[in-house]
């Protein structure tokens, strides 16, 4: 736990401020024991035929995974002091394969919050996203900041996907048109508005807090079908903030001393707006990915207007990690003392009483083969070369039988492991459920969408992302983001270098990718080829990846394809 206040904040330089702190560690290790006893009594109630003796069985399954472990606790103290617990999450992405082992990790938190992007893809990946927000509501997240790809599905899905659900979702500079309420803007046009809300009053035993939510300030270039979205405004930055201060007031009018803004907005926008407000304790944050573990000043330890601490989280992204940070606030109700740690997911077993839930949601999987074995993925997947990666553009290449096969680095969500695959596996790995396409592309625009995607490993957050293209081998410069050189390979194994300061505009390729690569997502123009498709399909990547494994008839696969996009000094 680590004490600050105003008083021992220091302001250094516009990079941020240093505290006077001692004691900064936290435990790491997360791992509930009793998940071997749930297994087992789970595996004998599969086994029982009885349907009285197996209700009950599962019953005491369903206890045993209900029950908190932590004792009950009066968070405001005998001091006058008030101790708070919070668990967190953000951009899981449709990841419920990660839920299971995340399961009940955070139950011994006070209150549980998302920084957005649960959910992931358009109404072709409904159940995933059923799966996400049965977990949300069965873990008992209280509310969420809407993330872009909380809306990537049509808003007539989102109004039915959230119908039932308890947690919250929040954004306070999003507004619909009031129309939309009598007269959708399209066939899969709703009125969404009343499923988010600006702000609410919570209270946990005794203890009154405000949370308030925003959605991302670039929502409409991030979502997945803005075309889908043509009656909502979002705010600017700095409209952000304002809406954002007047929320914060309101709650101050009503005498609440704690307030958490639920945001996903990114970790530099997070701190523009801790900077730029007074009142806020805690930012919950999300959309930039950002591994954000304990508390560093200047990073996520900033000043208010009021010259008082507000912490900033962040969890990664798809699910690697959760959060819980410990907060101690004095009499007045400011911030004077906090821990904030990740949780690795990947060190946990499988909570079966989830993969039960979600098999029954998404379908019993089908194994697809082996996976001998897999080089790891790097540390910066957006750009760096990624084998897992490059499979996958084989996939596409190979099973739509096309001159080159694309996928973008931000598709892949998970790796291969050894052992078994099954289309969970599969669908973990490209979860986003867009439609796949087969179009022409002139030379010209294929360099200089190459181009586009190599400027990512430049970028600090390395967007857009690389682009892997099986067919295709290039170079590019670390320094500048410059492709340097590029080969193209046929099916045959014949060779052709491309000029690529000079590429040829007459020169046609055959290629494939999805639909979200093809209508030029992420700015990426060169790429909007999806007009003059030779076909469209129904069906993603992991149906693509699933059947390229079929299709090596129970072979062992190794995913150790490298060397198809250097980086060099």
């Amino acid at each position: 736990m680590i004490n600050f206040s105003s008083h021992n904040i220091q302001k250094t330089h516009r990079s941020g401020y240093l505290p006077q702190l001692q004691n900064a560690s936290a435990p790491a290790s997360d791992i509930q024991n009793d998940d071997v006893k749930k297994a087992s009594i789970y595996d004998y109630s599969n086994k029982i035929k009885s349907p009285t003796v197996k209700y009950f069985v599962s019953n005491i399954v369903d206890r045993i995974s209900k029950e908190p472990p932590k004792p009950e606790s009066n968070p405001i103290q005998a001091d006058g002091t008030t101790k708070l617990k919070i668990g967190y999450a953000n951009d899981i992405h449709g990841q419920y394969m990660k839920l299971e082992k995340i399961s009940d990790a955070l139950r011994d938190c006070d209150i549980r919050f998302s920084g957005g992007d649960n959910m992931l893809g358009d109404d072709r990946n409904e159940k995933v996203n059923r799966c996400i927000l049965k977990y949300m509501d069965s873990e008992d997240f209280e509310s969420s900041a809407l993330g872009n790809h909380d809306v990537d599905m049509s808003e007539k899905n989102f109004q039915e996907l959230t119908k039932d659900l308890k947690m919250k979702y929040m954004a306070r500079n999003f507004k619909q048109d009031d129309s939309s309420k009598l007269n959708p803007k399209s066939e899969k046009g709703a009125y969404i508005h009343d499923k988010i809300v600006d702000s609410y009053i919570g209270e946990y035993k005794g203890v009154k807090y405000g949370v308030i939510g925003v959605a991302p300030v670039d929502i409409k270039t991030r979502m997945g079908h803005p075309e889908e979205y043509t009656d909502f405004e979002i705010g600017s930055l700095e409209d952000t903030i304002k809406g954002i201060q007047s929320e914060v007031d309101d709650l101050k009018k009503q005498n609440i001393k704690h307030v958490f803004l639920l945001s996903h907005v990114g970790h530099l926008g997070d701190r523009t707006i801790a900077e730029n407000t007074e009142g806020i304790d805690v930012i919950i944050g999300g959309h930039s990915h950002t591994y954000v573990d304990g508390i560093k000043p200047g990073e996520n330890l900033f000043l208010s207007k009021s010259n008082e601490p507000v912490l900033i989280t962040n969890a990664e992204k798809d699910g690697n990690y959760y959060g819980k940070a410990e907060l101690v606030f004095d009499k007045k109700g400011v911030l004077v003392g906090a821990s904030n740690t990740l949780y690795e997911t990947s060190v946990r077993p499988k909570n079966l009483i989830y993969k039960k839930i979600f098999d029954d949601i998404m379908g019993e999987p089908e194994k697809l083969g082996t996976i001998r074995s897999a080089l790891p993925c790097p540390k910066h997947r957006l750009k760096e070369e990624n084998p897992h990666a490059n499979f996958v553009s084989d996939a596409i290449r190979n099973e739509l039988k096309v001159d080159i096969g694309i996928v973008n680095a931000g598709n892949i969500r998970n790796v291969f492991e050894p052992g078994t695959i099954d289309t969970s596996d599969t669908k973990s790995i490209s979860p986003f459920g867009d439609g796949m396409a087969i179009t022409t592309i002139n030379e010209k625009d294929l360099v200089e969408g190459m181009k586009m995607g190599a400027k990512s490993v430049v970028d600090d957050n390395g967007k857009p992302g690389l682009f892997y293209a099986s067919g295709l081998v290039y170079s590019v410069k670390k320094s500048t983001g410059e492709i340097l050189d590029m080969t193209y390979t046929d099916k045959n194994g014949k060779e052709r270098k491309i000029d690529v300061n000079n590429p040829d505009p007459n020169k046609i390729y055959r290629i494939a990718a999805d639909d979200y690569v093809l209508r030029g997502g992420d700015g990426i123009t060169p790429f909007n080829q999806l007009d003059h498709a030779e076909k469209q399909f129904d069906f993603s990547e992991d149906k693509l990846i699933a059947d390229y494994i079929k299709h090596h008839n129970n072979k062992p696969i190794d995913i150790n394809i490298t060397g198809r996009i250097n980086i060099v000094d």
